[in-house]
């Protein structure tokens, strides 16, 4: 019985501590303030960019020779990166690149180089296959731009470009993606030169001048001969009626018989004599004039001969006209 006893009180004071700790453990977990763990989603992370297989190219910045701001030079080293990195073709560093790296902190001295040995130096400090240099400058009122792409393990030249453009920003920003398109072997250089060829101006056509006129449809010499040469002969014509009235009036003249019939007769006849004279000499060179071009615009017509002879006399005017056609 006091066995009985024992193990009976030794297996409560064992159920007691099992108990006493349970109890414990979960006042602990449910005090005030304590609130159970509870698993939280992490925030993703952003994927880390995987670096390209292709080799590393070093794109440094452009040397802005006298006449361009570095400001200018350093967007179009920009330029150039963004283009390159957008072939996928090479692990891209550019200058800025450079500037955050320890590598760049170390050789402080090697800032500012433009020079072939110092970049080759950079190059391959970087372990860079290849790199691009360049410069732009001014020539007159043109800018020249130059691109080099470069291997730095023999430091030879495998592309260069070199093109002026008109001095306009707007031009230069155009010119740069093609340019770059040369030298990594996308662009010939044929294709970039002709998107910088300047066509001649057209001239405009003067001011009411529908379409461009023929020399024979300006001046036609045959239809102007014959109508210079039958206008003088009508001409003559009217100076020989003058000159009949110059007779008449000389006639009357004598047969006259006061002083105010003379005077009044004399002053007609003075009158249709000058214009008599006035009518074959203006008519005469009229007809001859319009004869000499009736002549050279007969390239297909037989040739054409024409003799006008005024004749003047005191009392009369006789016109001579001939000729062949």
């Amino acid at each position: 019985m006091p066995d009985t006893t024992r193990r009976f009180g030794l297996a409560f004071s064992s159920l007691a501590v099992i108990l006493t700790f349970a109890w414990g453990a979960f006042a602990q977990d449910a005090a005030p303030g304590k609130q159970p763990e509870m698993q939280q989603d992490k925030p993703a992370q952003p994927p880390k960019k995987k670096a390209l297989d292709g080799p590393t190219l070093l794109v440094f910045d452009l040397v802005n020779d006298a006449g361009v701001d570095k400001g200018v030079a350093n967007t179009l080293a920009e330029m150039i990166i963004e283009r390159i990195t957008n072939l996928k073709k090479y692990n891209v560093v550019g200058q800025k690149d450079l500037d955050k790296m320890l590598f760049w902190e170390q050789n402080k001295q090697l800032k500012g180089c433009t020079d072939t040995a110092c970049l080759v130096q950079i190059a391959g400090a970087m372990g860079a296959q290849y790199y691009v240099e360049g410069s732009i400058g001014v020539l007159a009122d043109r800018y020249v731009v130059t691109l080099k792409l470069i291997e730095a393990s023999n430091v030879r030249v495998l592309e260069r470009v070199t093109q002026k453009v008109k001095k306009d920003d707007a031009t230069l920003s155009r010119t740069i993606e093609p340019a770059v398109d040369v030298i990594m072997g996308l662009k010939t250089k044929e294709e970039f030169a002709a998107m910088h060829e300047e066509k001649p101006a057209a001239t405009p056509a003067p001011l009411g001048v529908a379409k461009t006129v023929e020399p024979s449809e300006k001046f036609d010499k045959r239809f102007w001969g014959m109508t210079g040469t039958f206008t003088g002969i009508g001409v003559m014509a009217v100076g020989g009626v003058f000159a009949a009235l110059s007779k008449k009036t000389a006639d009357d003249y004598a047969a006259a018989g006061s002083q105010a019939e003379l005077d009044d007769l004399a002053a007609k006849n003075g009158t249709y004599n000058t214009l008599a004279i006035t009518g074959v000499v203006a008519g005469g060179l009229l007809a001859a004039t319009g004869g000499v071009l009736w002549y050279l615009g007969a390239d297909e017509k037989p040739a054409t001969a024409i003799n006008v002879t005024p004749m003047l006399t005191p009392n009369a005017a006789t016109l001579q006209v001939g000729g062949s056609w």
